[in-house]
């Protein structure tokens, strides 16, 4: 998933999808804007400006963290990386 979890209306009801379907030992990558980095406050503080993101719901890593062990991922790694 890449840059598409601001824009889900039902995010939990994606990952236990997404974790119905991987293969046993399967993994899920997830890349998304934090809300709370730089990029993510600047994205959030202009959304009314911006078409593409007026609608986006943006999510902090620790969200996206416990909505995915809620779902029954296990053995999460992260990696922050900002790209200018």
């Amino acid at each position: 998933m890449a840059t598409t979890l601001c824009f889900l209306d039902n995010v939990p009801l994606s990952f236990r999808e997404a974790y119905r379907v991987l293969k046993d030992g399967g993994s899920l990558i997830v890349a998304f804007i934090d809300r709370e980095s730089r990029l993510g406050r600047e994205y959030q503080s202009r959304k009314a400006e911006r078409l593409f993101y007026r609608e986006a719901r943006f999510c902090s890593v620790d969200e996206v963290v416990e909505l995915m062990e809620n779902t029954g991922f296990q053995d999460l790694s992260c990696v922050r990386r900002v790209v200018a």
